[in-house]
């Protein structure tokens, strides 16, 4: 979907001044209320997207020189979940995070590696269309049919839409891969005594524990929120390039790459 498709952002966004806004709506070419906006802190900020490479690179290097923090991504670079370290089990040992992928691939994170935690909701809006067919009488039809059809048939389609929430967390630590873990594929056993009776509870108290065991980690929560999300993406929709908005949040962070 963003194959040979170039993101242009803002990294660290500090509150604009009016020079600012005027160097940003002339380097890529917007009203200064757009510009403006653009430079509303905290960042990161999606500016632009471009589909010529030396473009791209050309607005990067203008806004460089001009002394804004901009990140420049290809599209086929942004990492998704196929590249991350899928976690369907977990024991929260002393000293590190013990963690067992879908396919059983064992990997240790340990907690003093752990520079960012980055917080998320995944939504999926789903429309289902259902067709019923309503009768109604037709006194048309009864006078031509002699009374034999009194009815006539009307199909009516009705839609409805239903969206699906799930939380994830994408755990960044120095020389290992991005860990996946999403709240409704956990199995909680690892949490020992502090299990508890529901998977948001259980899904709650990770998170705590997290927090607590690395707590040098950066936390990342923006995308916790549709909000959020959108802030980051602009005009992109977050249902579908949420993952665009992870790798802005990433570079911005300035981790290790996933």
């Amino acid at each position: 979907m963003l194959a040979g498709i170039h993101l242009l952002a803002l990294g660290r966004v500090p509150p604009p001044d009016e020079s600012q806004i005027r160097r940003l709506a002339q380097i890529l070419d917007l009203a200064p209320l757009e510009a403006r906006r653009h430079l509303q802190p905290p960042g990161p900020r999606l500016i632009a997207t471009c589909g010529d490479r030396a473009r791209a690179q050309d607005l990067h290097r203008q806004l460089v020189q001009a002394g804004f923090s901009a990140l420049l991504l290809a599209g086929e670079d942004v990492p998704d979940d196929g590249q991350r370290f899928p976690v369907r089990s977990f024991r929260l040992e002393p000293t590190a995070l013990e963690v067992t992928a879908r396919d059983g691939r064992p990997l240790t994170m340990p907690y003093g590696a752990l520079r960012l935690v980055l917080r998320g909701v995944a939504r999926e809006s789903r429309t289902q269309v259902e067709t019923s067919v309503q009768r109604r009488l037709s006194l048309t039809k009864a006078v031509v049919t002699g009374g034999l059809l009194a009815s006539s048939e009307k199909k009516v389609e009705t839609k409805s839409t239903t969206e699906q929430r799930e939380g994830f967390v994408h755990l960044y630590a120095d020389g290992l891969p991005c860990l996946l873990l999403r709240e409704g594929e956990l199995l909680y056993q690892g949490l020992g005594p502090l299990l508890q009776p529901t998977r948001t509870a259980n899904w709650t108290t990770l998170l705590r524990e997290l927090r607590r065991l690395a707590p040098a980690a950066t936390v990342e929560e923006r995308l916790t929120t549709t909000a959020g999300q959108s802030t980051i993406l602009g005009t992109l929709s977050p249902e579908h390039f949420l993952d665009v908005a992870v790798a802005l949040l990433v570079q911005a962070a300035g981790p290790p790459p996933p």
